[in-house]
């Protein structure tokens, strides 16, 4: 009998221990008041330096800077300016890229930028050209941007001694870099922005 009375205060016990571990869930309540403010921990270390992803270079031409390249009515006669950009670097022309715009015609109040090379059709035989090539530049090479205008009639360019702002943007690149810098000439200033700020 007493074991039996052992056996049944055992049953009891356990099938009190799963009614209560089972019977405790119920709808939740209130989530309760917020508490205080715990005291500022320690500064960290500081984490390592961002890297820099581009740079903007920015110049004026102006009209006794501009060259002439050839004989003017020959066959690939132009006028050329150039410039030195020293953050053109061998980093840059191995993996990242260079754009270029430029503000025309703000002498006349219609000042506007335009991304590099830049057409425009001037003439009912001929039309006007500008764009420009880079290079690293260095203690040898320090013109190493250079504009350059020709026209299709391969007369005086209509660009040729103007004076306007350029504006060089170089955008650092890296070997295996997520953003392919190809599909990014030609485009407006604005969506370059854009671009950037996602940066």
């Amino acid at each position: 009998m007493k074991n039996m009375l052992q056996k049944s205060t055992g049953l009891m016990v356990l099938s009190l221990i799963i009614l209560f571990s089972i019977s405790c869930e119920g709808p939740e309540g209130p989530t309760g008041p917020q508490g205080e403010r715990g005291e500022a921990g320690a500064q960290g270390p500081p984490g390592p330096a961002a890297e820099t992803t581009f740079a903007i270079f920015n110049f004026q031409t102006q009209q006794e800077g501009w060259f002439l390249d050839g004989e003017e009515g020959e066959e690939g006669f132009s006028v050329v300016y150039p410039a030195s950009v020293p953050l053109i670097n061998a980093e840059v022309t191995a993996n990242g890229a260079v754009l270029a715009f430029a503000e025309l015609f703000s002498g006349n109040g219609l000042g506007f930028w335009t991304p590099l090379p830049f057409s425009l059709n001037t003439g009912e035989d001929f039309s006007s050209h500008i764009g420009y090539f880079y290079s690293q530049h260095s203690t040898s090479n320090s013109n190493n941007f250079l504009l350059f205008t020709y026209d299709t009639d391969n007369l005086l360019p209509v660009f040729a001694g103007a004076e306007f702002r350029v504006r060089v943007v170089i955008l650092y690149g890296e070997a295996g870099s997520r953003m392919n810098f190809d599909e990014l000439k030609g485009i407006s200033y604005e969506e370059l922005e854009k671009i950037l700020e996602a940066l």
